[in-house]
């Protein structure tokens, strides 16, 4: 059963359109009933609409006044992840860091919000779809993976939002996310120039209900790195693994029971999590010792690691949200953060001897 939109609401969005893109300069019952052909009470109702979304200041003796949102003095910008706290991503706290960072010194008010993994778009009586479709907030950072529908529906109501370190094939959306295929590239490669053969990769998630994370991308330049220097993939080194601990210890212990000529001589491994857990397994291990490139949020005492500055890519996402903040008309971009490669370059332990 299709269900018809009452002629007051396909005339808010009308007008709602044509004001965010700068179409529209001004408003008046009188004009809205002239150009749509509607009975005075439907003319308010869709000024009152307008007015409840922020997009109007109604005055006496001045009608009705057009508010842009990059106009407004104060902004509301919203975090938006599965869980306030989960033991086995304890990134999002991070990144959350660096974007609260510069919200305080750009005096934007933050707000966190969770959602169960739970859709938005459908969940009509929760908070977030009130604060949405009623354009309570001025900006949205999306952490953790929320559904296809969602950002469809996020686009729709015409909410400025930044997808962090997530990408949606076929749908144009802004993503900030760290240049994980070339790092890979460029890990790699310093590998085999130090004489390591056979290099593994643990990574994180590659795909999740049809959106692409990080591990897809590390994923694709250990391919590319491995058809540059013809060398045949082989999938027992390879390892897709959730982020913790427990998941690194038990891939390395995996890797030790392969056989000799089987086992990697070196692994890159691209979660923190996942990578304590492995240079434990290392730590413990006398007979194997494979050399481990970790992926880190920390400084460690460790002669090859990839420096990974969730704060940092935090602070590249509100900057970009905040230009989305005063352009409505910007709809895609895509910025990769470099990582930074933290390497001894003459240290007996890297050597493979």
């Amino acid at each position: 059963m299709i269900v018809k939109k009452p002629v007051y609401q396909k005339i808010k969005e009308r007008l709602k359109g044509d004001i965010l893109s700068g179409r529209l300069t001004n408003l008046s019952e009188s004009k809205i009933i002239y150009q749509f052909h509607v009975s005075p009470t439907t003319a308010r109702r869709v000024l009152n609409e307008l007015e409840e979304e922020g997009l109007l200041e109604r005055k006496v003796e001045k009608g009705s006044i057009i508010v842009l949102p990059s106009e407004k003095k104060i902004k509301e910008l919203g975090v938006i992840f599965f869980d306030i706290y989960d033991p086995n991503q304890p990134f999002i706290s991070e990144i959350v860091k660096g974007i609260e960072k510069k919200s305080i010194i750009k005096k934007y008010h933050l707000h966190l919000y969770t959602t169960r993994e739970s859709p938005i778009s459908s969940n009509h009586n929760s908070s977030l779809y009130h604060i949405i479709t009623r354009r309570k907030i001025d900006g949205l950072f999306i952490i953790s993976p929320i559904s296809r529908e969602d950002i469809l529906f996020l686009q729709k109501e015409v909410i400025p939002f930044v997808i962090v370190s997530n990408n949606y094939p076929g749908i144009e959306v802004p993503i900030v996310m760290f240049n994980h295929k070339k790092t890979i590239k460029e890990v790699a490669n310093k590998l085999l120039k130090l004489g390591y053969k056979k290099i593994g990769l643990i990574t994180g998630p590659k795909w999740k209900d049809g959106i692409q994370r990080g591990g897809y991308f590390d994923f694709l330049g250990y391919k590319e790195f491995l058809m540059e220097n013809n060398i045949i993939y082989d999938e027992k080194i390879v390892q897709e693994k959730e982020y913790s601990e427990k998941q690194g210890y038990q891939t390395l212990k995996e890797f030790y029971s392969l056989s000799q000529k089987d086992r990697p001589d070196a692994v890159i491994i691209t979660s923190s999590s996942v990578s304590k857990g492995a240079l434990k397994f290392v730590t413990e291990n006398k007979e194997w010792k494979p050399f481990i490139v970790p992926y880190t949020d920390e400084e460690i005492k460790h002669p090859f690691y990839v420096f990974v500055s969730y704060k940092e890519i935090g602070e590249y996402a509100f900057n970009l949200l905040e230009k989305y903040t005063k352009n409505y008309q910007i709809r895609a971009e895509k910025i990769l953060v470099p990582l930074k490669i933290i390497m001894e370059e003459k240290n007996d332990k890297m050597v493979n001897s």
